[in-house]
């Protein structure tokens, strides 16, 4: 793999064996917010399905981050709580809006946003929590996106 010079977004190249096909990769963030009144068995089934949604689009998933019930901003359908669950991950960009359309069909999921991953914030460390006084903070998020109860905020912001 290698970076393009002239490309001002992080475009990941790579040959593959049919031929010498040049597949353009880019990375992605999705955020998703599941139903929190899913059972158990019924939440890890979504981020299963989620999970399965990336990998046969071709994608390569560099993070998944569950952040657990959280209350929504506003009120999503009647709802006011949801599970938060965060993938990262590089696919040919032309997979995006079929993986749009899939994840929209997904029960249980509440919303979904995918956005591309700056440059500048390809590589970061996985997420560092901590607790202090009752309350978990988020210590190092190195992202510039996200979505929180449909509003756009960066992880940092998340209060988790």
């Amino acid at each position: 793999m290698f970076q393009h010079p002239e490309v001002d977004d992080l475009v990941q190249c790579q040959s593959i064996s049919k031929g010498e096909v040049l597949v353009m990769q880019q990375s992605y963030e999705l955020m998703t917010i599941i139903d929190s009144s899913l059972e158990s068995a019924m939440l890890e089934n979504t981020i299963k399905r989620v999970d399965d949604i990336l990998h046969s689009s071709g994608a390569t998933v560099t993070l998944k981050d569950n952040f657990g019930k959280r209350t929504l901003a506003y009120s999503i359908d009647h709802r006011n709580e949801g599970v938060y669950v965060i993938f990262d991950f590089t696919v040919d960009k032309s997979q995006v809006a079929q993986m749009e359309s899939a994840l929209s069909l997904v029960d249980g999921i509440v919303r979904h946003r995918i956005i591309k991953i700056p440059e500048n914030r390809a590589s970061r460390p996985p997420t560092l929590l901590s607790s202090s006084g009752g309350s978990t903070h988020v210590n190092s998020m190195h992202t510039t996106g996200g979505m929180h109860g449909g509003m756009h905020v960066t992880r940092s912001d998340l209060n988790v």
